[in-house]
């Protein structure tokens, strides 16, 4: 029963004095001021959605990993890029802007995650018209939820200190996996043979284009879309995009489809069997699989900072239905094979660093403009950074192109071409397509499980060899965010201080 000194203050009023008892209580400690606070303002109605809505896509095992959430607020992820960025910002309209961009990261992993729920577990939470799940209300009800929260939390004190205490990203690497495989002892085995295979792939960089080892037919795929922008279209895309707070180039679908688009690259691959032959992805009864009759690339966008200024990145994901033959190393044959091609911009629009990687994270290799640098740093108790070639210079009407070999599928040049009529076109797909594929029931499902793992695309055999290296399902095929590149040492593909920790720039 409420005190006769309680009852005389109306309800609002009430929660005005304890929020004040709170903050009171919490002293200097905003931290622990904002645990209690927002629960002021969030509804036991929405508190309950998400909590059944979030244990629901963890049970049915589609928690969407290419970005990560915040703990204690259910309306935000972030990726290493972010997190990198909280350090930079000094003001308001930066931190607003900072935390709109991990406003959206949430929406669109919890609109893909909602997306691949199987349709009873949609109607478990409510959701269902004429006995047919209603994913649009389910997502409509959670933008409501999710933006109450938000609303309520950014007013309460503390907010922005409490975010940023909690901007950490979970490590790809295992500490006790390392402790017990003895990682000290087996990292120098594997120095060695990584020295030999950098040592291998330099041989073949200074052949001469025409004289790279071939087993197969050499066959061209271009780029079968539209005009590309030109230069100075570029250039005044990125200018535009920059305007604001943080001078982020950040762009629109439209805009981003553009710009993949001018830079998507010419391949060259050396074809034998099936498996060389790179295609969309699809389901396959419950397997995964590539449609060869298909040819595409995938892409995404993803920032970096160099001298501290943010630059754009273009990422091209292409997938193969295997790794195999006789190129391919044993160890690491198996179903779903891919690499990564990723084209940095400077802030004119023009490329400065290619920088390549099969899809697992391993053999991650940097192709800068030679005329950027002032040096490759060198590493005092690792490998030097792997630069095996310089950049090409692109001429008038020229992509970049890459060679990839037979069964392994290594990039083994990296070079001007102009694109030609007899060149076999492939499509150019949003890599979101690859995190919510149709099923043949009607449902959709990620290609990665809630690990970030390609669903039946992992490498047993690498697994037990380089268990001391600490990194879970090494040798599988990995989600955007969740490659590690590094056997000995840390490394990420998406570590937005990576140019910077490998090179100085002019």
């Amino acid at each position: 029963m409420m005190s006769s000194s309680l009852k005389k203050y109306p309800f609002r009023q009430w929660h005005l004095v304890l929020f004040l008892l709170i903050v009171l209580a919490c002293g200097c400690s905003t931290l622990e001021c904002f645990k209690a606070a927002p629960l002021l303002g969030r509804s036991k109605e929405n508190q309950d959605f998400l909590t059944r809505l979030n244990q629901t896509v963890m049970n049915t095992g589609v928690k969407d990993a290419s970005s990560f959430p915040v703990p204690g607020f259910p309306y935000l992820r972030t990726n290493r890029f972010l997190v990198s960025l909280s350090e930079k910002i000094n003001d308001d309209p930066g931190k607003e802007q900072w935390v709109a961009w991990m406003r959206q990261l949430d929406l669109n992993a919890r609109k893909k995650e909602i997306q691949n729920l199987p349709d009873e577990s949609v109607a478990s939470l409510g959701f269902s018209t004429n006995g047919k799940p209603d994913r649009e209300g389910l997502i409509k009800q959670m933008e409501l939820c999710t933006d109450e929260f938000y609303k309520s939390d950014k007013s309460q004190p503390g907010f922005y200190e409490a975010l940023l205490s909690r901007r950490k990203i979970p490590e790809e690497y295992s500490l006790t996996r390392r402790i017990i495989g003895f990682y000290p002892v087996f990292s120098i085995p594997v120095i060695h043979a990584t020295d030999k295979v950098h040592k291998k792939f330099k041989s073949i960089y200074h052949m001469e284009f025409e004289d790279l080892p071939k087993v197969g037919n050499l066959v061209r795929f271009g780029p079968g879309f539209g005009q590309s922008l030109n230069r100075q279209e570029i250039q005044l895309l990125l200018e535009r995009s920059k305007k604001n707070s943080l001078g982020v180039p950040w762009l629109t679908e439209e805009e981003a489809q553009k710009v993949a688009s001018s830079f998507a690259p010419v391949i060259i691959q050396d074809i034998v069997g099936t498996y060389d032959k790179f295609g969309e992805v699809f389901w396959k009864g419950d397997l995964l699989a590539i449609n060869s009759e298909k040819p595409a690339l995938y892409y995404y966008l993803t920032h970096a900072l160099v001298k501290e200024t943010p630059i754009l990145q273009i990422n091209y994901v292409i997938w193969f239905p295997k790794r195999n033959g006789k190129n391919s190393p044993w160890i690491e044959r198996g179903n779903v094979d891919g690499l990564t091609f990723r084209v940095s911009l400077d802030p004119q629009g023009e490329p400065f660093m290619v920088d390549i990687m099969n899809n697992c994270g391993c053999y991650h290799l940097f192709i800068p403009k030679k005329e950027s640098l002032d040096q490759v740093r060198a590493k005092k108790f690792s490998l030097d950074p792997f630069v095996p070639q310089w950049l090409p210079s692109l001429g008038p009407g020229e992509r970049l192109g890459i060679r990839i070999v037979s069964g392994w599928h290594q990039v083994v040049r990296v070079l001007a071409v102009t694109p030609t009529p007899v060149e076999i076109a492939y499509t150019l797909l949003s890599y979101d397509a690859l995190e919510a594929l149709p099923e043949k029931n009607g449902q959709r499902g990620s290609m990665f499980d809630h690990y970030g793992i390609g669903k039946g695309a992992t490498r047993p055999k690498e697994q037990v060899i380089f268990f001391p290296m600490g990194i879970p399902s090494v040798g599988g095929m990995r989600q955007r965010g969740h490659h590690a590149i590094l056997l000995v040492g840390r490394g990420y593909f998406d570590d937005s201080a990576l140019f910077e920790k490998n090179f100085v720039f002019k």
